[in-house]
């Protein structure tokens, strides 16, 4: 499931990368990764860490929100290197927050299927009986 949340940022960083007209040599010398090592991050092979988002939000002006969970935020004007680094920061977490929130949605989903299908294993008697357990002890 990760896997294709990272091919999702990637794909967005691709297409706001391609709609903007930039080179992934230039993308990637914003990141101080090499060429290859980027392309690895739009197909979803590398992950996209928070310096990594910082660094195309303060000199890119990629939104982060959007970046990685596809959603736009009220406009904002294009930060400068000036910006205060705390800010961004402060905005990033918040989005954090929210796809974090997302995922332990996803993880209790998880959950509750598995609990489903394993109450579904003891109604077809695949499991062992509770006295084969207590003599287990």
């Amino acid at each position: 499931m990760l896997a294709d949340y990272h091919k999702d940022v990637g794909n967005r960083l691709r297409q706001w990368r391609t709609d903007e007209g930039r080179s992934v040599e230039e993308t990637s010398r914003v990141l101080s990764v090499s060429p290859s090592h980027y392309r690895k991050i739009e197909r979803g092979e590398y992950k996209l860490g928070i310096e990594k988002v910082v660094l195309l939000y303060e000199y890119l002006g990629i939104d982060p929100l959007y970046l990685l969970t596809g959603k736009t935020a009220s406009p904002k004007p294009h930060p400068t290197k000036t910006t205060d680094t705390l800010n961004v920061m402060q905005d990033f977490f918040k989005y954090i927050t929210e796809i974090s929130e997302v995922k332990d949605e996803l993880n209790k989903n998880q959950a509750d299927s598995s609990e489903s299908n394993k109450d579904q294993d003891e109604d077809n008697g695949s499991n062992w009986d509770q006295e084969e357990d207590e003599e287990d002890v």
